[in-house]
């Protein structure tokens, strides 16, 4: 995977890094990781940090108890400011999702 050149995106989902103009996967986990943080605690967490000037963001347990434990350590992990510190590939976000799709169905 080689690096793309943005040149739209929504300052409410966007990794940290994009506003310099470039972008690869682990820019599109961030932006997934902050959808699926604000689905589950009603909190947008870029726009938390960016109106807090805190970087860390409270982890999704403290919102929502009831979230699995992997559940909240793979949003979390989507959301670090590093980007060699998110999942490296939308693979593993799949597998660890199926895990829990598969036990509502």
């Amino acid at each position: 995977g080689g690096k793309s050149y943005v040149s739209k995106f929504s300052i409410a989902y966007a990794a940290p890094g994009v506003s310099r103009g470039i972008a690869d996967i682990r820019t599109d986990i961030y932006s997934l990781s902050c959808i699926f943080y604000e689905r589950l605690t009603g909190v947008n967490p870029h726009i938390l940090r960016l109106s807090s000037g805190q970087a860390a963001v409270p982890l999704i347990n403290s919102y929502r108890p009831d979230i699995p434990p992997e559940l909240v350590s793979l949003i979390m992990r989507g959301l670090e400011l590093n980007p060699s510190l998110r999942p490296a590939s939308t693979e593993e976000i799949l597998v660890t999702l199926s895990k829990f799709l598969s036990n509502t169905v």
